[in-house]
């Protein structure tokens, strides 16, 4: 095994680490997002409810 293919596996090791890791972040930006908008959603229709009836 030479440099070059050393080289290769390391930088295709540190890359595919990386990846997992933007995995990561998008799906937990997926959830908070969605937890976001639930809560939105949530307050909107309690404010409904809350509103005196005419």
């Amino acid at each position: 095994m030479n440099s070059i293919d050393t080289l290769d596996s390391q930088t295709a090791e540190a890359l595919s680490q990386h990846n997992n890791f933007n995995v990561v972040y998008c799906v937990l930006l997926v959830i908070f997002i969605g937890i976001l908008l639930y809560l939105l959603r949530l307050e909107r229709k309690i404010a409904r409810l809350e509103k005196p009836q005419s």
